[in-house]
């Protein structure tokens, strides 16, 4: 068999690596072809039919995992003590006053205020908002009074009456009426209980005046009252009078306040019992009335004015005339 010329041997090698060549580069665009396709597929589609994370998926998925591969910060250790926040110190409870026979308490006292019995002051001390008044600054019976500051350059006030027989403890503003706007010195209407009680005391020192025939056991009267009463009290000095047994009542409903010039006149009813001096023998009794003016006074109330009345003037609700 004749061999192939040279050339044409050339050519027959040439062949098969062209066609390997369109082999390779058919292979290369079905791989580019289906690269591309995954990339262009739409966000809604996958692989396998499912929903493909979006990018910003990846990305938070990816965040999570390195914070899932680190430890957290909150609970790494450390070597400083932990911070913790000062405890709000509970409010100090104040341990309320004991009255006793040594003490005078005083509840609801208002604060910054000056205290007098009977128009004087007295020393005191608060234990929260009670006052603490030495027995030994009171006397059997007597008028307690506060005046105390009520803001803005005005006053407020409250009385009470004390009487050792009725125990040592005391309420300002409950007693004997709310607290209620004042002067300076305390100078404000009186409550009806106020004005009862004052009567009571009054007639009380009257009566006790007469038994120790001594003017100057008058108490919670003026002196020109004072001075109009021995004229009167000369008259009984046969008598002694029962100071545990009498009667002496004011009528609430005649109490008249007079502002213009801080009067109280109003009408009482006096009931005493008495014997013959010395001998007790002869026991009666006295039923009067009588019209009272009150007057403030060296800080307290003061009897001014004590004027025997009918008893048909007083069914009438007259008053007597004042001097």
């Amino acid at each position: 068999m004749p061999s192939m010329p040279p050339q044409a041997r050339g050519n027959n090698r040439t062949v098969p690596l062209v066609v390997l060549g369109v082999v390779v580069f058919l292979v290369v665009v079905c791989i580019l072809v289906f690269v591309g396709k995954q990339f262009l597929r739409p966000a809604s589609e996958s692989p396998t039919g499912t929903a493909a994370p979006a990018a910003s998926e990846t990305l938070d998925a990816a965040s999570d995992a390195l914070t899932q591969s680190a430890p957290a910060a909150s609970t790494a250790p450390s070597t400083a003590p932990a911070a913790t926040a000062a405890p709000t110190p509970a409010p100090t409870a104040v341990t309320p006053a004991v009255a006793s026979d040594t003490q005078l308490v005083l509840r609801n006292a208002a604060a910054n205020g000056t205290i007098t019995v009977d128009g004087v002051p007295v020393n005191f001390t608060y234990v929260g908002n009670d006052a603490v008044i030495p027995r030994s600054s009171l006397s059997d019976v007597c008028q307690v009074r506060i005046v105390a500051p009520a803001g803005d350059g005005t006053y407020q006030t409250a009385a009470v009456w004390y009487n050792k027989d009725y125990g040592n403890d005391l309420s300002f503003g409950a007693d004997y009426g709310s607290y209620v706007p004042c002067d300076e010195t305390g100078l404000a209407k009186p409550s009806d209980k106020m004005v009862d009680v004052l009567t009571w005391a009054f007639y009380r020192s009257f009566l006790n005046s007469i038994n120790t025939m001594d003017i100057n056991s008058m108490q919670y009267s003026t002196t020109a009252n004072t001075s109009r009463c021995s004229q009167e009290i000369s008259g009984y000095l046969d008598y002694t009078y029962d100071l545990n047994n009498f009667v002496a009542v004011s009528d609430p409903t005649s109490i008249q306040y007079n502002e213009a010039d801080g009067t109280v006149l109003y009408n009482g009813h006096f009931v005493s019992y008495h014997s013959d001096r010395g001998t007790n023998a002869n026991p009666e009794n006295a039923d009067v009335h009588r019209t009272l003016r009150l007057v403030w006074q060296d800080g307290m109330w003061k009897v001014d004015a004590f004027m025997r009345l009918d008893d048909d003037a007083f069914n009438a609700g007259q008053y007597a005339a004042m001097p």
